[in-house]
């Protein structure tokens, strides 16, 4: 029986947990309706994880076209640093999956490999940041070329709630320790530690791993990607600065592999491995093996996979709460506002079929399991027990097809959309990038230019990556000069295509 109390319907709806993917879904639904009572319901005494943030280019126009938040101000407050994509020490050697557009078939055919298959890619190669040094003086390239940031979870959980605050989201402290359901197959009110008893017409459980509405109280399955994806514990810490880098960098390990997230003060480190291959204690030796001044660690467990349904009754989950895969691609953000987008969407009523909405959060977190798998699969840097069961056994799940297309085919831009592709940002483009960088061939490729007009580009790029600024520099510039951050451009593009996809009930709220 369909639940009668719809988030469409819904007069307050109350979040139950304060992380980050609980602020998001918190915000995009007052956003969308300015009117809807909001509450995040959270004990300070239950930690988040609270490792560092790397991101996907959606949420910049998420958190400044489609939430307006000022980028000066939370530059300001949470000093992010720019990422400009991931880079890969992969497959045969290492790899960038820059943000933005590049001609892979003409690297690949005319250079031999995909190491500098466009500007933005060659900026990492480099070390320089989205700032010009021109004859005029400074000029800022964040609203023409795609970025995301590399965020302290702390500070940004902190300004959020600030944000959340000003916004008229009520905050209510306290340990949920039960919770009453109905005869429809959601949830009525949840009890309090301290005897409160909090009613609400429709709840988002943003509780962590925990899951506890969608998962404890009305009983959602979970879906294990273990096949697919081995990985179950990570060692995390930090370390002194280095030079900042405009990327994540993703570095293969004896069991796993390590992420570095670099921030002004400090990188942030975590190797995430699989505990039937290897111990934390020795993932930890490996770890300071391989950076000698990483700080304290601590050991953070995890299982990949999502629950059945994302929406039941008068529950939606998001985050973690619903589900989760490794971080090998900054997902648990990206995910995070797929959802909170399609949440906002129901609330306003752009979107009426929870069911249908359940269905499609569901295969899109399936299809990045595939695409995560791509990953192991063939990935042939380093020869250990590890990594030779996976090359060995991993399942591809969804992408299975997807590889046998494109080894008998071309590229996946060079042919129309796949069936099997969910996600905008992890899409042709980026499968085709994936499979490049490790050394897999499609079975035809052919440049989209020739050889002339490639190196012509190649000259261009050469001639403007002296003018642009080191990334540390370009950080300084913008806190020196906030006129630097202005948005527009692809932010707007893409903030104006989530606003669309929700509606709202005053559309004045987006101005």
């Amino acid at each position: 029986m369909t639940h009668p109390m719809t988030f469409a319907r819904a007069r307050s709806v109350a979040v139950v947990g304060s992380g980050t993917a609980g602020l998001f879904a918190a915000l995009a639904l007052k956003r969308a309706r300015p009117e809807l009572r909001v509450a995040i319901v959270a004990s300070k005494a239950i930690p988040v994880i609270g490792v560092g943030e790397a991101t996907t280019p959606p949420i910049v126009a998420f958190l400044h076209g489609f939430l307006g938040i000022d980028p000066a101000a939370l530059f300001a407050a949470v000093r992010p640093t720019w990422k400009l994509g991931i880079r890969f020490e992969w497959g045969k050697g290492a790899f960038h999956y820059a943000f933005g557009g590049g001609d892979l078939g003409a690297a690949e055919v005319h250079d031999g490999h995909i190491r500098d298959y466009s500007l933005v890619s060659r900026l990492m190669t480099e070390g320089r940041g989205l700032v010009q040094r021109t004859v005029d003086g400074l000029r800022s390239h964040l609203a023409t070329h795609r970025f995301a940031y590399h965020l302290d979870n702390a500070p940004f959980v902190a300004f959020l709630e600030r944000v959340a605050a000003e916004r008229g989201i009520e905050a209510t402290e306290g340990t949920v320790v039960g919770a009453q359901r109905d005869d429809l197959g959601g949830v009525e009110s949840l009890r309090l530690a301290d005897g409160r008893v909090l009613a609400f017409d429709a709840w988002v459980d943003a509780s962590g791993f925990r899951s506890q509405l969608l998962g404890e109280t009305l009983g959602a399955p979970f879906d294990s990607y273990a096949s697919s994806l081995l990985c179950d514990t990570a060692v995390v810490g930090n370390a002194p600065a280095t030079a900042p880098a405009p990327f994540t960098r993703a570095t293969t390990m004896q069991a796993g592999w390590c992420w570095t997230i670099p921030m002004r003060e400090e990188d942030h480190l975590g190797y995430v491995f699989a505990s039937s291959f290897l111990s934390p204690e020795a993932a930890e030796l490996e770890l300071r093996t391989r950076f000698p001044i990483a700080g304290p660690t601590r050991v953070v467990r995890f299982r990949s996979g999502r629950r059945a349904d994302a929406i039941r009754g008068n529950v939606a989950a998001i985050g973690n709460a619903y589900g989760f895969v490794e971080p090998l691609e900054s997902t648990a953000l990206h995910m995070a506002i797929a959802t909170a987008l399609r949440l906002a969407a129901l609330a306003t009523g752009a979107s009426t079929d929870a069911s249908a909405v359940s269905r499609e959060l569901g295969e899109q977190w399936d299809y990045l399991r595939g695409f995560l798998a791509v990953h192991y699969r063939f990935n042939g840097l380093v020869d250990s027990p590890f990594w030779r069961h996976c090359r060995a056994e991993v399942d591809l799940a969804t992408l299975a097809p997807g590889v046998d297309d494109y080894r008998s085919g071309v590229l996946f831009t060079q042919r129309p959309p796949p069936p099997y592709v969910r996600d905008t940002v992890f899409g042709a483009r980026g499968l085709d990038l994936l499979l490049l960088g490790q050394g897999v061939q499609p079975g035809s490729l052919v440049p989209e230019i020739a050889v002339a007009p490639w190196r012509a580009r190649q000259r261009g790029w050469d001639a403007v990556l002296p003018t642009m600024l080191p990334h540390g520099d370009a950080l300084a510039a913008c806190s020196a000069d906030p006129r630097l951050l202005a948005l527009d451009g692809w932010v707007k593009t893409m903030s104006d295509a989530m606003v669309s996809g929700v509606g709202t009930r005053d559309e004045r709220s987006f101005a």
